[in-house]
């Protein structure tokens, strides 16, 4: 892989917090909790290899994919290391 290419898609400490606090200015309750609705504000919210300006496909796909976790709990999805993967797996 190109070392550009590699280091445009490489997931830094700064990202992950990036996420985490974009992730907790949805979640009000501080629950570890947010809709799936509020997922692509997330995703705008972010910088990349995070964040993106999501196509429809791209969004149809990540709310399957949440829909399917574990980790949901009513429509609402946790935050946590399948949530940074299923992020990463999108990138």
């Amino acid at each position: 892989m190109d070392l550009d290419l590699q280091a445009e898609h490489t997931i830094s400490a700064e990202h992950v917090q990036a996420f985490i606090f974009s992730f907790y200015k949805y979640d009000v309750l501080h629950s570890g909790l947010i809709d799936i609705a509020d997922v692509r504000k997330v995703v705008e919210d972010i910088p990349p290899p995070l964040g993106r300006k999501p196509s429809a496909l791209w969004m149809r796909i990540l709310e399957h994919e949440l829909q399917t976790m574990p980790l949901r709990v009513s429509n609402k999805v946790r935050v946590g290391q399948p949530v940074l993967y299923l992020f990463r797996l999108m990138v």
